[in-house]
């Protein structure tokens, strides 16, 4: 092997090698980015649930103010539990995120100040044996505070829902990055193995012309040489009758 040929075949090694671990570190970013991608769905639905559990608080307090039905007071404490599960859980899946804590921070207060105020109307209820007139002096309708809960996980929505663009966007991205990379170095690498062809072939033919004109000039030398050797031999015979018989003794 030549050393243009063993030259080829390094830049092919290295181009295919580095095409191989640009793969591998591209599958890695892309299993990353899908991960914040649902990082994020996750909160958005997180956020959802706050809103849900809530609004299921509010509507077992409800039922129980106008029945009386004490299964309506364990719906409501399994959703106060629910809610402050979700709370936690919100904190937990938004720890990297100094913004999103903040906004937590500011929403806490909030829904707990609504759930005293549905436990308000449920103690009123149990002493007075009489539902407090909703909108009334209780405040049981809530009207302030579920706004401000609503502005507040509106806002931190709108926090995530913008995160999910950009993180789709760079996912995007980064794949249509790693298939232009893969398919110029693999092009790269098939060019160069044509190339290497290319002069393999050239060389061949170099060396082919070579041999046969080699041939050629050896067959042309030694009919030369026939030729003087044929036009010398009367010479040659001419001189060894001078010379006469060889003597023995």
């Amino acid at each position: 092997m030549t050393f243009s040929n063993k030259a080829i075949a390094g830049c092919t090694t290295v181009i295919l090698l580095g095409v191989g671990v640009f793969s591998f570190l591209s599958a890695v970013r892309e299993g990353q980015d899908r991960g914040w991608v649902t990082h994020t769905h996750l909160v958005i639905e997180k956020l959802q649930t706050v809103l849900i559990d809530i609004d299921q608080a509010e509507a077992g307090q409800r039922g129980y103010l106008l029945t009386g039905g004490g299964w309506y007071v364990g719906e409501y404490e399994a959703d106060l539990n629910q809610v402050r599960e979700d709370l936690k859980g919100l904190r937990d899946l938004t720890s990297d995120n100094p913004k999103q804590q903040e906004a937590i921070q500011r929403l806490e207060p909030i829904i707990a100040a609504r759930l005293a105020e549905l436990g308000d109307g449920i103690e009123v209820r149990r002493r007075t044996g009489a539902a407090p007139v909703l909108g009334g002096e209780n405040g049981t309708d809530g009207k302030e505070f579920t706004g401000g809960i609503r502005a507040q996980v509106g806002e931190m929505r709108s926090t995530e829902e913008q995160l999910l663009v950009s993180r789709l966007e760079t996912a995007d991205g980064d794949t249509r990055k790693a298939k232009a990379i893969i398919v110029i170095g693999n092009a790269l690498a098939i060019l160069i193995l044509l190339v290497a062809g290319f002069v393999t072939d050239r060389a061949y033919v170099r060396h082919s012309l070579t041999e046969q004109e080699l041939k050629r000039v050896t067959e042309h030398l030694e009919h030369r040489t026939a030729g003087l050797l044929e036009a010398n031999r009367p010479n040659t015979e001419a001189a060894l009758r001078l010379r006469g018989p060889r003597r023995e003794f």
